[in-house]
């Protein structure tokens, strides 16, 4: 936004800056991430990666279906609650570990996870948890569309135009 008087743009420091107060762990495997990965798995025709990222991004929407988490440990475990370091953190921010994403609904993930879904597709990849998966997914978008979200940037919860697109 830009006011009147001037043409200084008025907006709040990116998320991820220290001076936002915003520092955290992301030492997780991330459900959008995995999926762009077998994305580009698939259209390097690296079959075996494309596999393990439909079977992982599969398995957490089997398990938590509605309510997948937007990151899980690398062995598919809840990501750990977020808690403060006695330690230094990047300049003018805090040390943690944890995250607190594990409360927060993305509902561009269930795209996401769509995209990787119809990429293993055109590979004729995908096995009969993957068909599942996907039909839970498109479930889950059916029924949550319209409920606020905290993005793909971890925000406060609000309809978001890029997690409805996506």
């Amino acid at each position: 936004m830009t006011s009147p008087a001037s043409a200084t743009p008025t907006r709040p420091p990116p998320p991820r800056r220290a001076e936002a107060g915003r520092n955290d762990d992301y030492r997780y495997v991330w459900i959008r991430d995995q999926s762009y990965a077998g994305q580009a798995a698939a259209a390097a025709g690296a079959v075996e990666l494309l596999d393990s990222a439909v079977r992982f991004v599969g398995e957490r929407l089997l398990a938590d279906g509605p309510r997948l988490a937007p990151a899980y440990t690398v062995h598919g475990a809840a990501v750990p609650g977020q808690r403060e370091l006695d330690l230094p953190g990047h300049p003018g921010g805090l040390s943690r570990t944890g995250n607190h994403v594990k409360s927060q609904f993305q509902l561009d993930s269930y795209g996401e996870d769509l995209l990787l879904f119809a990429a293993a597709e055109r590979r004729q990849r995908p096995d009969t948890d993957a068909w599942k998966a996907t039909g839970l997914a498109v479930r889950t978008i059916a029924e949550r569309w319209r409920e606020p979200g905290a993005g793909f940037w971890e925000l406060d919860p609000r309809p978001r135009t890029h997690s409805r697109l996506t």
